[in-house]
């Protein structure tokens, strides 16, 4: 992966999005895309799109707060993305937090294992995601 830096903005052509990987009791968090969405009731990892002028890490934090109501305290970037030539995503694991994340803007959410991953049908993008997870051992 890329040298990312907490601190540090990139160009909303550099990375157009973020997500993190919330585990806990051994069950990551996810949440289904709405009716309005695009690629509608497919889940996915929580995150966003990255406004002008933020660093990834502020991103990421401004998202999940405002989807999923948490506030991290600690994460740490896992993986880029690339989806097309001018566009990553930051996909980083979320390793302390405070709050009980919940659908905040009335999304469907639930703590998944690992063998109920593959019961759902998730974003195109997440599927390199989901490998990274399983290869990875973030859940056992």
């Amino acid at each position: 992966m890329d040298t990312l830096i907490k601190n540090q903005t990139y160009s909303k052509t550099a990375y157009l999005a973020c997500c993190g990987l919330i585990i806990q009791n051994n069950q990551i968090f996810v949440s289904q895309r709405q009716p309005f969405q695009s690629y509608p009731g497919l889940w996915e990892f929580p995150g966003g799109k990255i406004e002008a002028n933020e660093t990834l890490y502020d991103s990421l934090t401004r998202e999940l707060h405002e989807e999923i109501d948490i506030k991290i305290e600690n994460a740490e970037p896992i993986l880029s993305l690339i989806i097309s030539e001018h566009q990553k995503v930051s996909v980083w694991h979320v390793k302390t937090f405070k709050g009980n994340p919940w659908g905040k803007e009335q999304q469907a959410v639930q703590w998944i294992s690992r063998d109920s991953l593959a019961l759902l049908e998730f974003l195109p993008s997440n599927r390199t995601i989901l490998d990274y997870i399983i290869q990875a051992k973030l859940l056992t």
